[in-house]
């Protein structure tokens, strides 16, 4: 399989990119094994890049099955961490000291599945159950954390520090009863309760643990912090609240709106865009925030997705101002659905 480094002016539709396309920052502008189209080359064009990777004499259906092997390859290292992760946080539960070991090897799978490569975003997207959602959980928002890290320019050895302060966030939970945490109906105002004490009770469980970094236990005990003061446990305010506990924040609300659960459907990513500007502005770190979604929702370029009208498409672009509503295609036909307010994305394909 063969590569050709091309000029931009010079790309013809139907070409596909060979390698992720990065800004002089690093921030990803278009991921690797996207068909090129008019408003991808456009893109390119907008972020002055001049040239790119394109692949040489092989056809869509080989990318996708290049792409589809290394989403299976990240499967199985997910699935291992998994394993891992319940393993370790149901023998913590039964009073048996915290594996540490165990931990420092999952977030070292995860910041190396992530540092180079988006291909855990898509895998993640493609998750359709919701047992044992504690520990997709805490991998997820290890993921998008480390992307995120990863996004902001962030150095390695801290990027792990994130990593790890992700995988324990809500280590806390393993003191809530499961009843509470898997229950199907809206919570009673004694649950909701009952579920905000897990950020005290993490804190407890690891607050005299030497091997753990001072920083990672201010995350289990503030990631539920918000800039405006509305979080818990204690009210405080963005000056006062951490920059792991904030970039794991953004990553907790996006996960928890995107995977589904045992008493709610998930959303797209698209929608989540929306309901941020709906709720979150002046709860999370808006810098923090807005790196995590231009980049996030790049990563779905290229991915499937059903409409209202049960059709199927492919996101095809994501206009930088208008992040929530992206430019899909149906059949052979473009749809921006900014300007047409009757078709809608209602899930991922």
């Amino acid at each position: 399989m063969s590569k050709k480094l091309v000029d931009v002016r010079a790309c013809n539709e139907g070409s596909i990119i060979a390698g992720d396309v990065l800004d002089d920052k690093g921030t990803l502008i278009v991921p690797k094994n996207i068909l090129l189209s008019k408003h991808i080359i456009e893109r390119l064009e907008y972020f002055d890049i001049d040239t790119i990777q394109i692949y040489v004499n092989d056809g869509v259906e080989e990318e996708n099955s290049l792409l589809e092997y290394e989403i299976q390859g990240f499967e199985e290292k997910y699935q291992d961490n998994i394993s891992i992760i319940k393993q370790t946080i149901d023998s913590f539960s039964k009073g048996e000291q915290l594996e540490i070991e165990s931990i420092k090897d999952i977030t070292l799978s995860v910041f190396e599945e992530t540092y180079n490569k988006n291909t855990a975003v898509r895998y993640i997207n493609r998750l359709k159950y919701h047992d044992k959602y504690t520990y997709h959980h805490s991998i997820n928002v290890s993921i998008y954390s480390s992307l995120i890290a990863k996004w902001m320019g962030l150095e390695e050895d801290i990027i792990k520090e994130i990593v790890m302060a992700a995988i324990l966030h809500d280590i806390g939970k393993t003191q809530i009863s499961n009843d509470i945490l898997n229950k199907k109906d809206e919570l009673t105002e004694d649950e909701f309760e009952t579920i905000k004490k897990h950020t005290i009770l993490g804190y407890e469980l690891i607050k005299d643990d030497e091997r753990i970094d001072d920083k990672i236990k201010s995350v289990v005990l503030c990631h539920h912090e918000r800039e405006d003061g509305s979080g818990y446990p204690y009210g405080i305010t963005g000056k006062d609240i951490g920059l792991y506990s904030k970039i794991i924040a953004v990553s907790d609300f996006y996960d928890a709106l995107t995977s589904k659960r045992a008493y709610k459907e998930k959303v797209t990513p698209f929608e989540t865009v929306k309901i941020f500007h709906q709720k979150g502005l002046e709860a999370y770190d808006l810098e923090i925030a807005f790196t995590f979604f231009k980049n996030i929702l790049n990563c779905y370029i290229g991915e499937k997705v059903i409409t209202n009208e049960k059709k199927l498409g492919e996101v095809v672009y994501i206009p930088p101002h208008n992040m929530s509503n992206p430019i899909i295609k149906v059949k052979d036909k473009l749809i921006d659905l900014s300007k047409e307010n009757n078709i809608k994305i209602i899930r991922m394909a």
